[in-house]
């Protein structure tokens, strides 16, 4: 398991983790009190396993890098839902 959030102060308050036995990507909100919450559209899915995630520091875009060598691009919606 491998967790990602944006490093940027200003970025969306999301943070990701990813599944290394399924093809399952599991995003959650953070609320200003700390609490997660599920974010919208939560869990997505990835073409393959996931080894490793990044996210860019401004929070906009999120990249899995998968057990067959490839990497997924996703753009994060302000509400923490990914779209390719």
């Amino acid at each position: 398991m491998i967790l990602c959030f944006p490093a940027a102060a200003t970025a969306t308050r999301n943070v990701y983790v990813n599944s290394q036995t399924t093809t399952s990507l599991y995003g959650f909100d953070i609320a200003q009190s700390g609490a997660l919450g599920t974010a919208a559209g939560s869990p997505f899915s990835t073409a393959h396993n996931m080894v490793g995630i990044g996210m860019t520091p401004d929070g906009a875009h999120l990249y899995v890098s998968t057990n067959n060598n490839q990497i997924e691009a996703f753009n994060v919606a302000a509400n923490g839902a990914l779209s390719a």
